[in-house]
Parts: structure tokens; sequence; C-alpha cells
């Protein structure tokens, strides 16, 4: 989605929007790629999830459980 794109789902000025999704760029949330005049971002589905996971493992039994499942798929001790 482009900044407007995404601009149309919030009640938020477009220089906002992009300072929000500088930070989440820079927090490997989302990617960005520059489409001619354009810039698409998209949401970083794996980091998203690994952090998800981190912040939830501490708390909850089941996400303890999905990210040692993750873990061990991925090869990762």
């Amino acid at each position: 989605m482009t900044v407007g794109e995404i601009a149309e789902k919030f009640e938020m000025a477009l220089p906002s929007i992009s300072k929000h999704l500088s930070v989440l760029k820079e927090a490997g949330l989302v990617h960005e790629q520059k489409r001619g005049q354009f810039v698409i971002y998209s949401v970083a589905s794996d980091n998203l999830i690994n952090a998800m996971y981190g912040f939830m493992t501490p708390f909850c039994p089941d996400a303890r459980r999905i990210a040692a499942a993750r873990k061990k798929r991925s090869g990762q001790k």
C-alpha cells in the first residue's frame, strides 16, 4: 500500500503516517519498495510474528508452545 492508501484508512495527516511508517521500517516490521514515483509498504510478516511471540512467550503457555515448534521447524535451538 502507498502512504496515500494507508492514510485513507486512518484519520491522520500524511506526514504523521510517513513518520510512523519510518519507525516501523526501522524496527523491521514493514518493508519498503520503490515503484516509480510511489513507495509501496508491506508488513514484514516473519519479523512481526517473531516480535509478537517474543512478547507473548513469557505470559502465554500457548505462545511458548508455538514459538518452540516454530524454532524446531526452522532448525534453531
